[in-house]
Order: C-alpha cells, then sequence, then structure tokens
C-alpha cells in the first residue's frame, strides 16, 4: 500500500506520534526502516533520489512505502511530468508528438494515454460522475484544484494511483460507471 507523504521531518514527527493511519484497518502506523532508493525522472531537471520511509501498522502488521506526494505508485517520472503529458494530450497532441517535444520514450508516453484513458470512468465518479473521458477528467481536476496545480490534487484523491499498474496483483479492480451511460 502507498500513502502519499511530504517527506522530512514532519513526516518523522507525524510517524513517531502515531497519528497516521493505516489505510487498510486504521491501525497506527509506526517506523519501520527505509525502502530502497529509487531515481525519480523529473521533465525539467536533474534526476531525483528518494528514499521513501516505511511504516508498519501496529493492527493488522502490514507494512507501507510512504513515498513522497510529487510522485506516483510504480512509476520512474514524477506527477507533473505524467500530468503535463496528459494535459498536451487533452490539447490534441498526439503521443508521438508529445514524446519529442517533451523527449519522452515513445512507448512510455503512449502507455501513460492508454492507462489514463483506462481510468477516466473511474475518476469521473471520483470528481462527481459528470464525464468519462480523458478531457474531462483532466479539465475536472484542473478546475477543481483552485490555485494548486492540478497533478497535486490528482495524486492526493488518487492515492497516488493516477496510473495504475496493469499486471495483478498490484491492481485493484475498479469498478465505475458514470451517471448518464
Amino acid at each position: 500500500m502507498r500513502l502519499t507523504m511530504e517527506s522530512g521531518s514532519a513526516l518523522e514527527l507525524t510517524l513517531a506520534s502515531g497519528r497516521l493511519r493505516c489505510p487498510v484497518c486504521q491501525g497506527r502506523l509506526r517506523p519501520w526502516g527505509v525502502a530502497r532508493a529509487r531515481a525519480i525522472h523529473v521533465l525539467w531537471g536533474p534526476d531525483r533520489i528518494v528514499q521513501p520511509r516505511r511504516a508498519r501498522c501496529s493492527g493488522c502488521r502490514a507494512t507501507h512505502v510512504l513515498l513522497p506526494g510529487w510522485t506516483l505508485v510504480r512509476r520512474a517520472y514524477d506527477a507533473a511530468t505524467i500530468w503535463r503529458v496528459l494535459t498536451e494530450h487533452v490539447r490534441g497532441l498526439g503521443y508521438r508528438r508529445i514524446a519529442l517535444r517533451l523527449r519522452l520514450p515513445e512507448t512510455t508516453v503512449r502507455d501513460w494515454l492508454r492507462e489514463f484513458r483506462r481510468e477516466a470512468r473511474y475518476l469521473c465518479d471520483l470528481q462527481g460522475g459528470q464525464g468519462d473521458s480523458a478531457a474531462w477528467a483532466v479539465a475536472a481536476f484542473e478546475s477543481a484544484a483552485g490555485s494548486e496545480p492540478g497533478w497535486r490534487l490528482a495524486v492526493r484523491l488518487t492515492e497516488g494511483r493516477l496510473l495504475r499498474n496493469t499486471s495483478p496483483p498490484h491492481t485493484a479492480v475498479r469498478s465505475a460507471s458514470c451517471s448518464g451511460r
């Protein structure tokens, strides 16, 4: 399981005080070492190396990786980069042109867009069930985010699962239907 958290001393204090709750059973999370270090590709800048904190639930004994709030589960690129790809696509660009413009692998961009289209129905339910397309989902997050970037709200509401992993057992089946379909 993954919880989106900002890293640093605030996380350490919150974790040590027992104020973080397990997303599975609502038990208290306690510090449990660190996860492996990983490089996260950032669109305009050097890769960022993160070594996320791990936590263990005192109730169900499950362990969780506490990733920074600017990352997505099982993605080697930061959420802002992925969101930029999604917004470029909504503006009418195809995956090859987006990949060329942002200097990203074509297959990576294509796979992100394919997965996001699959997620559109789930995201429409998350945002009130008024639409069912990827364009609608991006526009809904952008308008609901207010002064913060749309990707931040999307990461928070999807708990870092804006794009699901495509292979079980890491994929929770999401059943969603939008009203009016």
